[in-house]
């Protein structure tokens, strides 16, 4: 058994159970929370939508009601200002009996008329004083007792017929009458009290009032308003009638109701599933109809499923868990073999590693051999042919043109075969070597640029004195030369920089090009060895390599190898 697995504690295995066992019930815990809230969230989506619907038709009912009473005033007006002071109160009953209002204005209690004395002429004063006194000034169509009355004061139907009423009026209904004369317009009171006369019976309701203007005479202004003005003809509304619409919704499954806005309102809001808020243009005021949910309501929508899904995925998750934990439990002992198993697999690759390491290292070794023979030897030999030759002019005078055309020809043969062994000596191992990594690397720049045209850039950072490990100084050079020959090949560039430097006790080489560049996620063809002995080399020394690339935007190749002990001081 390897020592990394006899390194491996059976409370790490403990501890592998425990966790698998918990990630099952958190997950299925997660699942049931996810499938709990997705019911709730599909509920409370179907009341939102019910209740959304049905506070639309209300609101649509209740503003239909608020049309209906508008036209009903306008109703009264034009009978007014048609008739005028000659109107009797046995035609004006006629004429509002006839509108039915219990039955198309449900919530209108009071119809009646409020003339500005002043305006009218001492006939016309007269007729109006003696309808007043005597049977009284409005028709009631709900209770003939019913006056208004405000928190602050109650008035009595004496007190409506002074003259100059606008000013002995009480200060609220005095602002509405003076909107209402000054804009043409209706105009309601804020909220107050319908009281009947013996103070037995109350409810919250609000005046509306219309202006009566004579009959061809110009309204464009203010002041030709208030000069034509007749009086007003006024309706009195109850709030629960207006908000009562179980006749046209026979399941009272909504509340409803009305606040002004200008007034401060205050109600506990929680404990309803649904509430809304909608606002009504009334008569020149703002109001707000508050919807909310009844009991009725709140019963359609009982629904078990998040319980049961609750409660369901507990114990699921609880099943779950447990046998997780029995699996991991049974597959312990695959888990350790499976472990001494790469613990062997890993010691093979490292002892694959040093044999290729070895490999290369007997196979740069034969190239020094290889290259000293060529250059002592054979280059040696060639050298002395070439003085040999040299001396053949000499020797035939006679035919001294032809024969020195032939020698010349043969001292150039002779001088590409010693060009020739030398460059395959260099390729098998770089004599500049011997001089140190930065003068190799210079002389294989400056012969890369001479033979492409490619302008480069050459960055040395080592000190003079620097001494690398031969087996790096080859590997380096190697990788080099190979990224410098893709350059030349597939790169399409204009300038390569490269740059040599020492970083935290590691030889680091760059080497840039603003070439085409290259998708580096795609697998390299199987008979494309570049970047995979480049690699290779990188990593038989200890070190790593990148490629980063994008089309267009040229190939960064980055490398850094560790330094022995010795060079892991020099500084960057």
């Amino acid at each position: 058994m390897s020592a990394p697995f006899e390194r491996t504690s059976p409370r790490n295995f403990m501890t592998f159970q425990f966790g698998m066992a918990l990630a099952a019930l958190l997950v299925t815990l997660a699942t049931t929370a996810a499938m709990w809230w997705h019911v709730k969230h599909d509920i409370a989506l179907e009341v939102k939508t019910l209740f959304d619907a049905k506070v639309r038709e209300r609101q649509t009912l209740i503003e239909q009601r608020l049309r209906s009473y508008r036209q009903a005033l306008r109703g009264v007006r034009g009978l007014f200002e048609v008739s005028g002071a000659g109107l009797c109160l046995d035609a004006f009953k006629a004429y509002v009996n006839a509108m039915h209002a219990a039955r198309f204005h449900q919530g209108m209690q009071v119809i009646g008329f409020l003339p500005v004395e002043h305006n009218l002429n001492p006939h016309q004063k007269a007729r109006w004083k003696r309808l007043t006194t005597q049977q009284g000034r409005a028709v009631w169509q709900r209770n003939a007792q019913v006056i208004f009355v405000n928190p602050q004061r109650a008035y009595s139907s004496k007190s409506w017929i002074k003259n100059n009423i606008l000013r002995e009026f009480e200060p609220v209904h005095r602002l509405t009458l003076e909107r209402a004369r000054d804009s043409g317009r209706n105009m309601a009171t804020r909220e107050m009290m319908l009281v009947n006369a013996n103070a037995t019976l109350t409810e919250p309701g609000f005046l509306m009032y219309l202006p009566v203007y004579r009959e061809r005479m110009p309204l464009e202004n203010v002041a030709q308003r208030r000069k034509a003005m007749l009086g007003w003809v006024y309706a009195a509304f109850s709030s629960n009638n207006l908000l009562h619409v179980e006749n046209d919704f026979p399941s009272a499954d909504i509340s409803l109701q009305l606040h002004d806005t200008n007034t401060v309102f205050q109600d506990d809001l929680s404990g309803y599933i649904g509430q809304a808020f909608r606002s009504l243009e009334m008569a020149g005021r703002t109001w707000q109809v508050t919807y909310r949910t009844t009991p009725a309501f709140e019963s359609q929508f009982h629904d078990d499923r998040p319980v049961l899904i609750a409660v369901c995925g507990m114990i699921l998750a609880g099943l779950l868990g447990f046998l997780t934990y029995l699996l991991a439990s049974q597959r312990t002992k695959a888990i350790m073999l499976a472990k001494e198993m790469t613990n062997d697999l890993r010691q093979k690759e490292a002892m694959i590693s040093a044999l290729s390491a070895k490999h290369v290292e007997v196979r740069e070794e034969e190239g020094r051999r290889i290259a000293r023979e060529i250059h002592d030897e054979i280059g040696q030999r060639l050298s002395l042919l070439r003085m040999d030759v040299s001396q053949l002019p000499r020797l035939g005078a006679d035919n001294h043109h032809e024969l020195q055309k032939v020698c010349d020809k043969m001292r150039k043969g002779i001088d590409a075969c010693i060009k020739m062994v030398r460059n395959i000596a260099s390729s098998l191992r770089p004599a500049t070597l011997e001089m140190g990594i930065a003068l190799t690397f210079e002389t294989q720049i400056e012969e890369f640029a001479k033979h492409t045209g490619i302008a480069c850039k050459w960055h040395n950072r080592l000190t003079s004195d620097m001494v690398l490990d031969d087996q790096v100084a080859i590997g380096l050079y190697r990788i080099l030369q190979e990224s410098l020959t893709n350059i030349a090949r597939h790169a399409h560039a204009k300038s390569v920089n490269i740059t040599l430097y020492i970083s935290d006790g590691r030889l680091n080489l760059t080497i840039r090009d603003d070439g085409i560049g290259f998708d580096t996620a795609l697998t390299p063809r199987p008979d494309s060895y570049g970047l995979v002995g480049m690699r290779e080399r990188a990593e038989l020394l200890g070190g790593d390599i990148e490629f980063i690339s994008t089309h267009g935007g040229g190939t960064l190749v980055l490398v850094s190898i560790p330094l022995s002990t010795e060079h892991s001081g020099e500084r960057k």
